[in-house]
């Protein structure tokens, strides 16, 4: 029972069933009992009281009075008795889940039920069982395997090699997180074998069809999932492993075969290649022509701007010049102007 600690067993839900039909068990028995032995009835003084209690075959009871010993009827009730032990077995399988159909095959019901039903009875009557296998997963499985988790992570300092699905791995604790919420799924509700072979036998078909019609390199299914498939269906067969009938495919191989194929070019008729290298000479002659006149205009514009250059450097030095010129000239004007002024003053003073 989830969040009690004290819980209920198969023997808590059946002890008072159990005794329901031991007490009517017991009744039935009494019942037969009376009915092949019954009590008798004599009258008192009438009767040989010891020839009556002496039971033996052929005996006599010697009597004073004929009818003086009767036999008193007890009716038999085991004919009502037994539904009654019927509808207790109903409500234990009911209360329990152990069902006639977990056990065994009952061949009365095989008769007139299908398999589908019978499968569907068996499922029904496993479900209570699959309740206290959960129940059980998640209150005592859960924390037992996350303390040996503890363990492994505080305790192991160094890694192991062990077997694992064929193949041996390094295992190193040391570089697992420190993450101790362990998560529980219960083996349940993945279908008996003949239904796991029969779902991967249908996966098997679809996958085959998507290789056949898509080829290998398709978006949908690699080789390496189909032969996954195969695996499980081997599995499921009851062959723990299935490398000893098919091969295993590396991640590096699926992706190689996945890939797909580089495109082939299908043979050509003579004249036609060699009306296409002819085609490719003349493409590869304008080619060169073009690249030539690209390359000659290139370097008559490298030539033009030059050219350019070094007329306008040339324009700016002679206009620089002339300027040069203009200002001597101006400076000589002004000095000889100036000479002329002083000697003017000059004579005017004497």
């Amino acid at each position: 029972m989830p969040h009690k600690f004290f819980g209920q067993s198969l023997a808590d839900r059946a002890m008072d069933i159990q005794l329901i039909k031991s007490t009517i068990t017991r009744q039935i028995l009494d019942n037969l009992y009376l009915t092949n032995l019954p009590r008798m009835t004599a009258i008192d003084g009438q009767v040989n009281m010891d020839d009556l209690l002496t039971v033996a075959p052929n005996g006599v009871v010697r009597m004073k009075s004929p009818g003086a010993v009767q036999a008193l009827t007890v009716p038999p009730t085991a004919a009502q008795s037994f539904p009654m032990l019927d509808y207790m077995d109903q409500v234990l399988q009911k209360r329990s889940g152990v069902t006639q159909t977990s056990q065994g095959l009952d061949p009365n019901i095989l008769q007139n039920t299908t398999a589908t039903a019978i499968a569907a009875m068996q499922q029904a009557g496993s479900g209570r069982m699959e309740m206290i296998a959960r129940v059980f997963a998640d209150t005592g499985v859960k924390d037992l395997f996350t303390g040996i988790f503890h363990l492994l992570c505080k305790y192991q300092d160094k890694a192991r090699v062990v077997r694992l699905r064929g193949k041996y791995v390094s295992i190193d604790p040391r570089e697992w997180k420190n993450n101790y919420d362990v998560s529980i799924s219960v083996g349940l509700g993945t279908g008996n074998k003949d239904q796991q072979m029969a779902m991967a036998a249908m996966v098997l078909q679809k996958q085959e069809q998507i290789l056949q019609t898509q080829g290998i390199s398709n978006p949908l299914v690699t080789v390496g999932q189909y032969r996954n498939t195969l695996g499980r269906f081997i599995e499921a067969a009851g062959y723990k492993d299935s490398n000893e009938f098919f091969k295993e495919i590396t991640p590096e191989l699926d992706a190689q075969l996945s890939a797909p194929p580089p495109p082939q070019q299908a043979p050509q008729d003579p004249a036609v290649q060699a009306y296409v290298a002819q085609t490719q000479a003349q493409i590869q002659g304008e080619q060169a022509k073009l690249q030539a006149k690209i390359e000659g205009d290139r370097l008559k514009a490298q030539a033009d701007i030059q050219l350019a250059r070094e007329k306008a450097a040339a324009d700016i030095q002679l206009e620089r010049e002339k300027a040069a010129a203009q200002l001597e000239l101006k400076t000589a004007e002004f000095q000889a102007d100036n000479q002329y002024r002083a000697a003017e003053l000059m004579a005017k003073g004497m």
